[in-house]
């Protein structure tokens, strides 16, 4: 596969994981990419960013991807707000796991794996050394869609005729 057709997989991998990630920044090698998310709590809320940033290179026999993930500033508000500095792209997300399920999606949409690679599935092999979350950014409750069970969509009403 070429840069250009490894940069598209990338993309949609990312918006198939959320539709809420946008482009922030085309690149002749690759995009830049973030969503803001929210979760709302009983007692409180909590509120931020996910970034990534794609660079591919054309290698001999294919292309060559360097991906990173990192958590922009969040707020976690229960009685009082409590602002967190977020992380730079030189201080990315260290986890195997989440990676692993980026790159499992990125083959889906390259032709080279049938399966969209679910986050169920990527739990079951985590990393021993992760804890917590690590899946957060590709993996939410409400906004992880699979491209191989799309959504019905509504039957079109025909015209019958009338005033």
């Amino acid at each position: 596969y070429n840069k250009e057709a490894v940069i598209a997989a990338c993309q949609k991998a990312l918006e198939h994981s959320d539709s809420k990630y946008e482009i922030s920044q085309h690149r002749p090698d690759g995009f830049y990419s973030s969503r803001k998310w929210m979760v709302y709590m009983i007692i409180g809320a909590a509120w931020g960013e996910h970034h990534w940033k794609i660079t591919v290179k054309d290698v001999p026999g294919g292309a060559e991807a360097e991906v990173k993930a990192w958590l922009g500033d969040s707020v976690s508000a229960g009685p009082f707000p409590v602002p967190f500095k977020g992380k730079t792209e030189d201080e990315p997300y260290i986890s195997p796991s989440l990676y692993n399920l980026f790159f499992a999606r990125v083959e889906y949409f390259l032709g080279l794996r049938k399966d969209w690679a679910t986050c169920e599935e990527m739990e079951k092999h985590f990393h021993p050394n992760e804890i917590g979350n690590v899946l957060e950014p590709l993996c939410t409750l409400a906004n992880s869609t699979d491209p191989t069970n799309p959504k019905p969509t509504e039957t079109p009403v025909e015209y019958t005729g009338g005033n």
